[in-house]
Parts: C-alpha cells; structure tokens; sequence
C-alpha cells in the first residue's frame, strides 16, 4: 500500500475508533437520508415491457402496436361453464356491474357478443354451405308463393322430392316438410295450432344460454373484456382497474358460490407477478436476514457483535436503494431480488473482517491498531472480492436488456456500498460498543478451527484424487448443457391470473400467444393481400384480422341477395284460395307417402341421400299420419282442410315479406361493425392488424424460431408477444454468455495485479473452476436446466468464486502454511458461505419458478465453491508448501 494510501487509511481509522458517536451521526444519517429518499421517490414497475431497452427495433415496433391499438391491455375476466344456463345468469351479473363501472377506473367494457348485429344481417354471415340452401330456399319459395290453394302445394311438394336422390335437398329441407305434415295433421284432428310445434318456419332449435356472449372456442369459456381508463398506462394506474373487476368478480361470486371465475390479461398478470415478486422478496429478505443473524451469532458468539454487523448490512442496503433512486430510479420484477442478494452478500464482509479483529484484539493490540490492521490485511482481501463481484454484476450493463443492466449495476454498486459500509460503520460500532460495554479481549476461534485436518500427505492426497475424480466425471456434462427457452417453465406459481391464462391458451380462439402485423395503407385490399401471404406459410396457424367480422365474398353475395329478391313474387293477402277437393288432396298424400318411401329404399345405395333417411322416416311418419287424421275427420274434413289452407297462404306471405327485407340488406362496412372488432383491430390511426396464430406449440425453442422466421419474411416489422419473447429470451442468452467471459477475464486480471503472482492467482482461482465443473455436473443429475432467469447465476458464481481462494491463499502467503491458514480462515469461509447459502436458498421458496430456480442454482454454485475452497485448495497447498518461494 502506498503511503499515502496509508496515511490516508489512518486518519480514517482515527476518526472512526477515535469519535465513533460522531462517524456514526454521519453514516446513520446518510442512510436514513437514502432510505427516505428511496422511499418517496422510487418507482416500481412490473410491467414486462419495462425489462426491454426502448433502443431495440423490435421493441419500439411492439410499442407501436400498443401505442395504436389497445387490446393489449383488456383485462378478460373468465368464467368456468359448467350449468350453461347459470354461467349466463353469472355472466349476465358481472357485466351489469362491471358496466356500472364504466367513466370511473374502466374505459369500456365488452361483456356481451354483439349476436343481434350478425343475425340481423344473418344471409350475409351464414357459412357458404348455409347461404346455399338458403337461396335454393328463396328460389323454391319464389315457385311456391304464385301457386294458389293446398293442392298446389301439395303438387309443388311432390315435384321437390326429386332432388333428394341427388344430394340437393338437405336435411333442413327435409325437416321443413316434416313440420308441415304435422301441422295439418293436428289441423285435420281439430286440434289448436301450437305455433312452437306447428310452424314450419319456427326455429325451433334449443337457444343457447351464452349465444349473446363471448365464449372460447371449445365453449368451456366465457370471456369478458374490460378496458383500463388510459391514463399514464403504468402499472400502478392499471391496479385501480384490476381492483374494481375483481371486486365485481367477488360480488358475483357470492351470488353464485358454484361458478369459478377468474381474471387475466396482460395488467393483471403483470400486476399479480409484480405483487408476487414484491411479496417473496419481502420474505425471503426477512427469513434470510434473520437466518444471517442466527448463524452470526452462533459462530462469533457475540449478540452485540452480531447486531453491529447487520446493522452494518442494512446501511450498506439502504445506501444502495439512495443509488438506485438516482439510477435508475425504478425497480422491476428483476432489480427487486438485489436485497436478497445483498443480505447473502454483503455480509460476507463484516464476517472477514470482524474474524480478523477478533484476532488482532485477542493479539492485545488496542481498538485502533487491531482496526488498522484488520484493514490493512483482511481488508485488502475484502476489496479484491468486492471488486471482482461487482464486476460480475456490472457485466450485466453488457446486456441488450434493460430489466438485467439495471440489476447489474444496483447490485454490483450494492456490493461495494457494502464493503464500505463493513470499511466504516463496522469499525465505528465496534468502538461505540467497546467504550459503553466492554467484553474484555475476544476468544480466538476453538473448537474444530484449532486442528488442522491436512497434517500429512495421506489425507490430502485422498483429497485431492477425488477432487479430480469429480472433476473429471463433471467436465462430459459440459458437452450436454441445454438452455429452457419454455416461458410457462418461469411463471409463478398459483397465480390465478397466470392459471387463467393458461386455461384461455389451451380452450380459446382469443389465446395471447400471438403475433401482430400492421398494415398502415392500401386498406382492407392489402390487409386481405397480407392474410393471403401468411396462410401460404408452413408455420403459420390461424390468421385473424377485421376481415373474419365482415360478410365473406360480400360483393357477390349482395349480388345474389338482389338477384333473389327480384325473384320474389309480390304478396296479395286477400287473395282468393280455391275451394278444397279432399279426394283429390289425400290422393297427393299417398303419392307423396309413396314417393317418399321409394326415395328411402333408393337412397340405401346411394352415399349422396343415404345421411337423409332418418330425416326421409320422420317424414313418412308425417304423411302417414296426416292420411290417418284425413279417415278419421268426419264431416268436418273440408272445414278443418280450408282452415289449414287459410293459415299456411297467410303464413307463406308473411315470411315472403321478411325474407324480402332480409334480401334487403345493405353493404357493412367497417365503421358499421361492433365497437369490440374495431377496438381489437382498427388502429386510432385508421391502420388495421392481423394476429397471426403459430400453426404448432410456440413454447417449442424450434418452433418459435421457425414462426418468426416466416412471419418476418412477410412482414419485416411483425411483432406481438412470441416475437418479443424469441428476441428477448435470445438476447438474454447471448448477454449472459458474454458477460460470463467478460466477468472472467476481468476477474482474472484483478486477482493477477492484487495478488502479483501467477501461481497464487491460479491457487485462488481454483475453487471457482471446481464449483462450476462440479455445478454443471450436479444440474445434469437432478435434471435442472438453465434458463431465463438461473442463468444469472453464473457470472455472480464466477464473482463470488475467487473470493474465498484469494482470502486463503493471502492468508496463506502471510503464514506460509496451509495447515494453519485453515485454522484461521475455516470459519470465516464457511460462515461467508453459509450466509449466501442462506440468502439465495430463501428465494427457493419464491413462487415465481424462474427465481426459485436462481437460488436453487446459487445454492448448489456455492456448496460446490465451498467444498473446493475449504477442502482441495487446502490439500492441494499443503502438496505445494515445500515448492513455495519464501
């Protein structure tokens, strides 16, 4: 150390042990001032978009999107359908009172399907097969209305049976004459209509419960979508949001105890995690502060001492969260594990050096000098492990990732801001304590630390042969790391909103899982032209745009809808009908029952009719029993026979007019369509946007790639979450790689110019080498891959890897015995490591499963270190003790 560096440390050592109420008012203030400071100004973000740097040009073309279109922010509040009739009346429940709510924390809310829009324009709509059959309807139609009386309908009946035998007259046709034999049947028993039973125009088909609401795609769902007030589109504005449709929910689940109901979306889900991640760091943080203090106590066996080394801890955190709040101002679902981190951490300072004070005071040297040599020994140690740590988290600023760089830098200053702290308030505590209560001269470390396990060359030959053992078994593995690209594999935990989610991917047409492209000109001819070129691609799904709610082929079916309508005879209500011959009407009864008989037994051998012969049965029931109420009406038969024949002309042309104005319809555009398709699809800049479905599993890393890749040959600028996940989770990837190379080449440089020797370098070295072969090896037997999140483990694993070789090997070389730097250095290795076991292992508990996976990394990383710091370098300089160069 130079001199004045000396001088410099003295004086401060001075003033420390010298005024320590004094030192204390000033660093205990600075904390208090940080604390307050963060406390009142931090920001807390859990969006995930506040992870992505704003630079990166498929993150400003997702912004893009969002910033026109606000789908993305829909919160979707689901119900679970059991009872289909209750899941209506709950779903009916919940959007009058999420309505109620509209202009306060909700902007809109689409709670209903808008069922009544389609229907009324229903020719337009129907599927190809059903628009068909409805124009050979209108045509059959148009032939019947000109035909005056019973007879000629029966006549017109009989001449229709023909197209059976080639397919053209369907089942619903088919159904039509059943209903219409019955009809006269009940006429000619005298019975009174049922106009639900009797009318053959009458859809009589079961209503849906849910037909006016949204439903997913199996119709297990019903979706209901509420739109957050815009305002700043932060997360804590959304929470006002989220709150009033899960108070809704709540209502009604009281209402309706049986119903499951839930919510999910993008705020939701990224509230729900922000509130997890907030709820599992607080308790890791409590649980790891106080195991840190338990397991201080329990090795230096001094309540006030442990006490003076978290206090230490908490003024290096809060020093930190001041840093933060300056930069970068905010924290998010990543930045807020540093107190976690910092807890294991950043005592491992306060455990150097207080181990090394105690024995310089049980040295007898006084407060100042045994503070003075602490830090001019242990200290120096202290700063290379601090220093090459926060390296490893500032490599993190190497990442492409904003969400990662900020971690990196607040933990990494977080890092040495406590090795100031441990530098500082340490010392000056120790001496406020000493001067109040004296404990007398510390014990030197007894019990196990006095012997030394390595006398001989046996026990550290076995040592070492199965160190290398290990070693080599472990390095195979190496050639065998996978990266876990699954999201689903990172998600919290029992989160219902995230539950949900995963429920509305597997059951609905409306999943999240997909990408955008936008078309800014050309209108809808482009945007069909850009459909068109996504449905000839291998990898591409299902393509949805404002396409699917307009009519198909809309200019020739109005074409065909004119043409129909002009083919429609006028009506004339009060038209004479011509008398009724009953010989003559049960006589095309039996050619009809004949005909429709010989039909059955030709459509046996025909694949065209053989789907209408239980339809062509009902039918012959219907005109047999028709026959038998014609025998059995008595005198009355030609009343009963004029009565029918009055209400089906009557009937006849009152549907003519309907259908005439539903052939009437007008062309809809897309200002015309329902609020809910144009907020989904119509930018408020007028531009529209596909959402383009993968054809397979996305969560696949192959697929993904394969997905991307074919959407952005059609459009460079496709975006939505699977092409934000497959950019991200590539960029972390390759940022981590890189920042685990840079953290250990820098790393090595440091140890190289504080140590000054080679072979005292590649001696502290060596455990982090070890723990990392070892690491890889033990992942591989317990099936833990990397991913997302426990990749982070690895450069702080290479930072926190070389702290404990190049404590031993300093003390080492200033005793120039391995046996006895054991001795004194044991505890304090094991104790360090124990706390960032101890820290990390709490996040084990987290129930997001990314972060869990982290600490379970970090705690097998740091076994592994430990194991090699405190047993093969050991052995292994005991080995090299008679080579060493005094």
């Amino acid at each position: 150390m130079s001199s004045s560096l000396s001088r410099g440390l003295e004086r401060l050592v001075d003033f420390l042990t010298r005024r320590p109420g004094i030192s204390l008012a000033i660093l205990l203030g600075l904390a208090a001032l940080s604390a307050f400071y963060a406390a009142s100004s931090i920001e807390i973000q859990g969006g995930r978009d506040q992870l992505i740097s704003p630079d990166e040009e498929y993150f400003r073309h997702y912004v893009s999107f969002k910033e026109r279109f606000g789908h993305e922010e829909f919160l979707i509040a689901i119900l679970e359908v059991e009872d289909r009739a209750r899941a209506a009346a709950a779903a009916e429940e919940l959007a009058r009172t999420l309505e109620a709510q509209v202009g306060t924390d909700l902007q809109a809310v689409y709670a209903r399907a808008p069922g009544s829009f389609f229907r009324d324009r229903g020719l337009l709509y129907a599927p190809e097969d059903r628009f068909d059959a409805a124009a050979r309807f209108c045509e059959r139609l148009g032939e019947i209305v000109p035909e005056v009386g019973l007879a000629a309908i029966l006549e017109a009946v009989l001449s229709e049976m023909g197209r059976v035998q080639k397919g053209e007259f369907g089942e619903t046709d088919l159904e039509f004459l059943v209903r219409l034999f019955r009809w006269l049947e009940r006429s000619l028993e005298g019975r009174p209509g049922d106009p639900s039973v009797d009318d053959p125009f009458l859809d009589v088909s079961e209503p849906d419960p849910l037909e006016d609401y949204f439903t997913s795609a199996d119709g297990r769902l019903v979706l209901l979508f509420a739109v957050p007030a815009r305002r700043s589109g932060r997360l804590q504005e959304a929470r006002g949001a989220i709150e009033t449709v899960r108070g809704a929910i709540e209502k009604t689940r009281q209402r309706f105890p049986e119903q499951r109901i839930g919510l999910t979306g993008r705020p939701a889900v990224d509230s729900d995690e922000m509130a997890t991640a907030t709820a599992d760091m607080t308790r890791s943080t409590v649980l790891s502060f106080f195991g840190v203090a338990i397991l201080f106590a329990f090795a230096f066996r001094s309540p006030l001492r442990t006490a003076a080394a978290l206090v230490t801890l908490a003024v290096g955190i809060a020093w930190t969260f001041g840093i933060a709040t300056l930069w970068p101002g905010r924290l998010n679902l990543l930045s807020c594990v540093f107190v976690v981190m910092l807890v294991g951490l950043g005592i491992d300072f306060s455990v150097y050096l207080l181990a090394r004070f105690e024995r310089e005071r049980a040295a007898g040297l006084s407060m100042r000098d045994a503070t003075l040599a602490t830090l001019r020994a242990a200290g120096k140690a202290s700063l290379v492990g601090a220093v090459t740590t926060s390296l490893a988290f500032y490599t993190a600023l190497l990442i492409d990732f904003r969400g990662l760089a900020e971690l990196g830098f607040i933990a990494g200053t977080g890092i040495l801001l406590c090795l100031a702290s441990a530098a500082t308030v340490l010392p000056a505590l120790l001496a406020w304590l000493e001067a109040r209560r004296p404990e007398g001269s510390p014990r030197a470390p007894s019990g196990p630390w006095k012997r030394d396990p390595f006398r001989g060359r046996t026990a550290s030959g076995a040592i070492l042969v199965v160190s290398a053992a290990a070693l080599a078994l472990s390095l195979p593995a190496w050639t065998r790391l996978d990266f876990d690209f699954n999201p689903t594999n990172l998600q919290a935990r029992g989160l219902e909103s995230v539950e949900y989610e995963r429920k509305l991917v597997l059951g609905s047409n409306r999943a999240t899982w997909f990408g955008v492209s936008i078309v800014d000109r050309g209108g809808l001819e482009a945007l069909a032209a850009r459909r068109d070129a996504f449905d000839a691609l291998p990898e591409i799904g299902r393509v949805e745009s404002i396409l699917d709610a307009l009519p198909p082929d809309q200019d020739g079916r109005l074409a065909k809808l004119r043409e129909l309508a002009a083919k429609l005879p006028p009506t004339n209500p009060s038209r004479l009908l011509p008398a009724i011959d009953p010989t003559a009407c049960l006589r095309l009864l039996e050619e009809i029952r004949k005909d429709v008989r010989q039909k059955m037994d030709d459509a046996l051998g025909t694949t065209d009719a053989a789907a209408a012969i239980p339809a062509l049965e009902r039918l012959e029931a219907a005109v047999v029993s028709s026959i038998e109420a014609h025998r059995a009406a008595g005198v009355d038969l030609v009343g009963r026979y004029e009565s029918f024949q009055e209400k089906l002309d009557r009937e006849i042309q009152r549907r003519v007019e309907i259908l005439r104005k539903d052939l009437e319809v007008e062309r809809v555009k897309v200002r015309d369509l329902p609020p809910f398709y144009r907020e989904v699809f119509v930018g408020r800049d007028g531009s529209y946007c596909l959402h383009v479905h993968p054809q397979h599993d996305p969560t696949d890393p192959e697929v993904l790639e394969r997905f991307v890749s074919d959407a952005t040959q059609v459009d460079p600028a496709f975006t939505g979450a699977p092409v934000q996940f497959f950019h991200t989770s590539r960029l972390i990837r390759d940022g981590f790689v890189r920042a685990s190379f840079y953290a250990l080449g820098a790393i090595v440089l440091v140890v190289l110019v504080s140590l000054r020797r080679p072979l005292d370098a590649l001696f502290s070295l060596l455990p982090l080498a070890l723990g990392l072969s070892w690491l890889v090896a033990l992942m591989e037997l317990l099936d833990l891959r990397f991913n997302l999140a426990n990749f982070f483990a690895v450069p702080i694993l290479i930072g926190i890897g070389v702290d404990a070789g190049v404590h031993f090997v300093a003390r080492f070389r200033e005793d120039g015995n391995a046996g006895g730097a054991w001795r004194l250095m044991a505890r304090s290795i094991l104790v360090a490591a124990a706390t960032t076991i101890l820290g990390f292992g709490t996040l084990i508990l987290a129930h997001h499963r990314g972060v869990a996976s982290l600490g379970l990394v970090m705690v097998l990383g740091c076994a592994c270190q430990l194991a090699a710091s405190l047993a093969t370098l050991p052995a292994l300089l005991r080995l090299m003790e008679r080579r060493r160069t005094p």
